[in-house]
């Protein structure tokens, strides 16, 4: 499962693109995969609706990864971070 960020069910903001480091080349039972660092920083661009709701208010942004080790990959996983935002005008 690639890394990815997405935002849940919001009418006004969406994810446009986001930064990566340098992935590695990861082999498990004959399968290719792409690995990231185990610790990285990454950004986000989000894209905010033509008429968005004004104000305060709060956005969760979803990380869907999968972790691997030398021998195995793990089930992916999803982890959300509440993120508070303003919109003006």
């Amino acid at each position: 499962m690639p890394f990815s960020i997405t935002i849940k069910d919001d009418p006004n903001c969406a994810v446009d693109a986001f930064d990566l480091p340098e992935v590695k080349p990861f082999k498990v039972n004959g399968l290719e995969f792409f690995i990231l660092p185990k610790k990285f920083v990454t950004r986000a661009l989000l894209r905010v609706n033509k008429k968005p709701q004004l104000g305060e208010q709060t956005i969760t942004i979803n990380l869907n990864m999968q972790a691997c080790s030398d021998s195995a990959c793990f089930a992916p996983e999803k982890v959300s971070v509440e993120l508070p935002i303003e919109l003006v005008k």
